[in-house]
């Protein structure tokens, strides 16, 4: 599955055909500008910026959205990832969906990077000292995790690869 795909299948598994709160509350578009903000209190390492943006865009074409970060940036608490702005209908429909997928991925990456600073303070003791950040399937088998750690400082591994001693990179 790709990004595209995996979206539209978690869109489709949390609104179906709409969220009834926001039909029921909203008749109208209602303009609106909505930011998503780091609320890690040590900061975080922010990923799945692109899978959120996908998020709005398959909600409502016409919503705007701004990036402030790119994938693999360290963030302080209070930074703002993302600027949304459009019909708020539209924005209340998708952004569960969006912060569940930078949720998830930003952790995956924040728990990557201090894994890697940890284990680079381990390089005379030889071998793979990382310790692994395994990822698990979201519901409905999505897997937009896969790979995400390299941008944070980690090494991607693929699906289906063996986890064991020595299995790490090269």
């Amino acid at each position: 599955m790709n990004i595209r795909e995996i979206v539209a299948h978690a869109l489709a598994e949390d609104c179906g055909t709409g969220d009834v709160t926001t039909k029921a509350l909203f008749r109208a578009n209602v303009p609106a500008s909505g930011t998503i903000l780091a609320e890690e209190p040590e900061g975080l390492v922010v990923a799945g910026l692109a899978v959120a943006v996908e998020v709005f865009s398959q909600v409502d074409t016409s919503l705007e959205c701004t990036t402030h970060f790119a994938d693999g940036d360290r963030i302080p608490a209070g930074a703002t990832a993302l600027t949304v702005t459009g019909d708020g209908r539209s924005m209340l429909q998708g952004e569960r969906v969006a912060l569940n997928f930078l949720q998830r991925l930003s952790g995956i990456a924040t728990l990557t990077a201090e894994d890697d600073a940890w284990a680079a303070g381990l390089g005379k003791m030889g071998g793979d000292a990382r310790r692994r950040v395994e990822s698990s399937a979201e519901p409905g088998g999505r897997h937009p995790d896969q790979g995400q750690p390299s941008g944070a400082g980690g090494w991607r591994r693929g699906k289906g690869l063996p986890t064991g001693p020595g299995t790490g990179p090269a």
